[in-house]
């Protein structure tokens, strides 16, 4: 999104490195988010708690820290997707 125009409508198409460049950066956030105090509190409570798809999105079970930290990573996609189309729309 670097770069683009701030009128422009973000679309798939719009992130020409695709998912090979979202697999890669999420190397590197995963790598920071495990450095976080808050991060692994909420990686532990996720765990523990096994929490439903109806609270964290597709994934019934978070059975991992990995798992819970994909759940994560997803509830933060949706959350700025969310508010780049608020921004977009207006």
């Amino acid at each position: 999104m670097a770069g683009m125009n701030p009128a422009e409508k973000w679309t798939p198409e719009a992130n020409q490195g695709g998912l090979g460049d979202a697999a890669a950066h999420f190397g590197e956030l995963e790598e920071i988010l495990l450095h976080s105090d808050k991060m692994r509190v909420a990686v532990a409570k996720i765990v523990e708690q096994k929490v439903s798809a109806a609270n964290f999105g597709q994934m019934k079970v978070a059975a991992t820290p990995y798992e819970a930290m994909k759940i994560i990573a997803l509830n933060i996609h949706q959350q700025l997707e969310r508010k780049v189309t608020v921004e977009n729309s207006g």
